[in-house]
């Protein structure tokens, strides 16, 4: 019965020699679909030829490619892969700076979070306001009743720990690698772990990714709050547990830190799409969930929310006022007496 399958199977020779032809014949089709009108008989040839070699690559490199994907695979099913996969994501993003320009501070942004970075690392939640800050008026900052950034204080906080080490660009350098490892978690629950540690290899070396690691302004921290979430509600379609659901209270708070609006539309969407689910499935009974994942999240998020307030009643006097709407106000106020003033110059 051995001989007889072994014969049935085709030998490593005669596949070789078919998937060579099958790569030949569909060189020569892509060469006629880029010939164009006008083009050269040699251009086309040399499109051809191009091709072949690089099938010819292809068909050597197949036992590496696979051994590669055994090993990622192997890699991407232990527990310390989400390590090395966040080691990875700091490495790429370190190497930027170290090897070319380190990160410089452009845009009021930036200059606005390195403040609350400062201030964060001096063990201070803000900062007094100063006798003529009138004089000193920026954009995206707050002058009174405090002085302090307007922005949410996740991204400040991150930088800090990055200026206690040495630098805030160590901070960017962090939450690059938290984001990637976050974002190989949250895929783990959707596909295959060696499709995972791909894509968050994708991740680190996307483009947008190196420009975040690249500047101040950030965009990591919000990716890891919103990875956190999808991949705990994602979980939790396979049954209620505690672990989940205090990662998706620390998803969700995460993003209250860093952006606050997008953060509770992303809850609101999954909480709806699992409730439809669940109608749906009815694979268990809301007790459970209430009592393994409602009540661990709302405990992380009670746990967030005072943290928030005494953030908020610090900077701006009001623990239900953020510096973000506080900076709004002045603004406002800004443009209508500028308004009036513009009224009177032209009586």
């Amino acid at each position: 019965m051995e001989d007889t399958a072994a014969a049935r199977q085709p030998s490593r020779t005669g596949q070789l020699y078919r998937d060579g032809v099958t790569i030949a014949i569909v060189a020569a089709f892509l060469s006629l679909l880029l010939w164009r009108p006008g083009s050269r008989l040699l251009e086309v040839l040399t499109t051809l030829a191009l091709l072949l070699v690089l099938s010819t690559f292809v068909q050597i490199a197949s036992p590496l490619a696979r051994r590669a994907e055994a090993a990622s695979n192997w890699i991407a099913r232990k527990r310390f892969a989400v390590v090395l996969v966040g080691i990875f994501g700091l490495a790429v993003a370190s190497s930027l700076s170290l090897l070319s320009q380190f990160p410089q501070p452009q845009i009021t942004d930036e200059f606005s979070n390195l403040l609350a970075a400062d201030t964060f690392a001096h063990g201070r939640l803000t900062n007094p306001t100063h006798p003529m800050w009138i004089h000193f008026e920026t954009l995206n900052v707050l002058q009174t009743p405090s002085y302090m950034s307007k922005f949410p204080p996740a991204q400040g906080a991150i930088l800090a720990v990055g200026q206690l080490v040495g630098s805030p660009a160590v901070g960017i350098w962090l939450s690059t690698g938290v984001a990637c490892a976050a974002v190989f978690w949250m895929l783990k629950q959707w596909a295959a772990p060696r499709w995972a540690l791909v894509g968050a290899v994708a991740t680190a070396i996307h483009p947008q990714m190196l420009e975040w690691s690249h500047n101040y302004w950030g965009g990591q921290i919000a990716m890891a709050g919103g990875a956190l979430t999808i991949g705990a509600f994602r979980r939790l379609m396979n049954g209620p547990k505690t672990r989940d659901g205090i990662v998706a209270g620390l998803g969700m708070a995460t993003l209250a830190n860093i952006r606050p609006y997008e953060g509770l539309v992303l809850a609101i969407c999954l909480g709806a799409f699992w409730v439809i689910w669940v109608r749906i499935g009815k694979q268990f009974g809301w007790a459970a969930v209430f009592k393994r994942f409602v009540l661990p999240a709302s405990a992380v998020l009670l746990l967030a929310g005072l943290g928030m307030g005494l953030y908020n009643y610090r900077v701006t006097g009001n623990p239900l006022r953020m510096p973000y709407m506080a900076y709004g106000d002045v603004q406002s106020c800004a443009a209508v007496h500028m308004a009036q003033c513009a009224t009177c110059s032209t009586i």
